[in-house]
């Protein structure tokens, strides 16, 4: 006879009961956060693959979409073309060289498994070498290097650099012509003196210093040499035979960007293309033909703009191009 509580068998009956409880119910419990778990990451390549593929889309004419082609793109690329956000790639626990992998299939349809690869896809054809398409080359040993590893101010310790595609060969794409995505110094003047009739000569000083020991760049040749006017009659002359790296022209960066140009000056107030926007401002080869003291560059906000050419109280920087063969480019 009890009086108050519970006797043993009762308290053991209980336990046995709450354990069976358990073990009926805790499997479905656990499959659902599983379950929950896999729908929450699901969506998350979901996002991720369908900015790849509005990516790939809107530059088209950059890919080969042969039906079988496989394409692989980094989440560094779409973070960097702004199809996914910074914030959302941390929120995600996601890393800036994890790749996707797109398949093309008929009528240039895009398929893909909901997977992200660690060590980079292997794309059966690399994109074609188009302008404006980034790429991924070592100068200083000479070889492609990966997306994701790539120097940025916040990893400045490796030589691997993304580049853009200035031009291309005619015969068949083999040679091509690369410029650096950003500027290798911040502070330099355009010319040793204060004037502008002998052109670029500290620049160029600079840039043979800061790219002699590229390797399996095409060095330039005699025809490579251009003629800049300037104020009056005045001319100067650069020649890039023998050198490794050549600066942009005003005149082509304004051809480039479809901006006016006429009567050898800037006609229009008008950006560059988005990959040739500076982080800073950088110098182009040529002076500006109405004063005696001042030369093009491309400000912060990407405008071509005259500058002094011994002024350093502003960054002014170098964005150097190089010709290398195609076979040491990865996209």
């Amino acid at each position: 006879m009890r009086k108050n509580g519970f006797t043993l068998i009762e308290l053991l009956g209980t336990i046995v009961i709450l354990g069976l409880i358990a073990l009926i119910a805790t499997p479905p419990v656990i499959n659902q956060i599983k379950n929950s778990k896999k729908k929450v990451a699901d969506a998350t390549l979901r996002v991720i693959y369908s900015a790849g593929e509005s990516y790939i889309k809107e530059n088209k004419n950059s890919y080969s979409l042969d039906n079988g082609t496989k394409i692989c793109l980094s989440i560094q690329q779409l973070s960097d073309e702004g199809k996914i956000k910074d914030s959302f790639i941390k929120q995600q626990n996601l890393r800036y060289n994890q790749t996707l992998s797109f398949t093309v299939g008929a009528q240039e349809k895009l398929t893909y498994d909901l997977k992200l690869y660690d060590d980079g896809c292997q794309a059966t054809s690399t994109s074609l070498v188009s302008r404006g398409l980034d790429v991924y080359f070592n100068p200083i040993d000479g070889v492609s290097c990966k997306s994701g590893y790539h120097w940025t101010p916040t990893n400045p310790s490796t030589n691997c650099y993304r580049w853009y595609v200035l031009a291309t060969s005619p015969d068949g794409f083999e040679e091509v012509e690369l410029i650096l995505d950003h500027e290798i110094t911040t502070v330099l003047p355009w010319s040793g003196t204060s004037l502008n009739v002998s052109g670029p000569d500290r620049v160029l000083q600079q840039l043979r210093q800061l790219t002699q020991s590229y390797q399996n760049v095409i060095p330039y040749t005699k025809a490579d040499t251009v003629v800049r006017p300037v104020t009056g009659n005045y001319r100067y002359t650069i020649s890039y035979e023998g050198e490794k790296a050549r600066l942009i022209g005003a005149e082509e960066l304004a051809s480039i960007s479809d901006i006016p140009w006429r009567n050898g000056m800037v006609a229009e107030e008008k950006s560059v293309n988005r990959w040739l926007k500076p982080t800073g401002s950088y110098w182009t080869d040529t002076a500006y033909k109405e004063s005696t003291n001042e030369a093009y560059r491309v400000n912060s906000q990407g405008l071509i703009q005259k500058y002094d050419v011994k002024d350093t109280s502003e960054n002014v920087g170098i964005r150097p191009i190089i010709k290398i063969y195609k076979k040491y480019l990865r996209t």
